[in-house]
């Protein structure tokens, strides 16, 4: 029996690689894409706790935010709930960045 080459154990390797590809790639179709999404901002301590809650269960904030909206959407009345505590926490930010531009303003009345 010839002894392979180099040049023979590189084109099975190579073979075998672009069959390892092909079957990733195939697997790899079968889970949802995911997409980048722009940085949060959380209350300081609502950040922590949710930070260690997920870090003690092994899996990422993003995954856990993934999760309660996938389970939180198939209730109306839990994402009623949902919703009417989001829009106070956003009239609430709003209002703290107002006061923000106003501490500004009025600090640096000439800028």
């Amino acid at each position: 029996m010839p002894q392979p080459t180099p040049v023979t154990e590189l084109a099975n390797s190579t073979a075998a690689t672009a069959d390892t590809i092909a079957e990733l790639k195939a697997e790899l179709e079968k889970y949802p894409q995911t997409r980048r999404h722009s940085a949060i901002v959380l209350e300081k301590d609502l950040d922590q706790e949710l930070t260690r809650f997920c870090k003690e269960l092994g899996i990422t904030v993003e995954v856990f935010l993934e999760a309660a909206w996938t389970v939180a959407s198939t209730d109306n009345a839990l994402t009623e709930k949902i919703t009417t505590e989001a829009k106070r926490r956003y009239d609430q930010r709003k209002r703290v960045g107002q006061i923000k531009r106003l501490i500004t303003m009025l600090t640096n009345p000439s800028k």
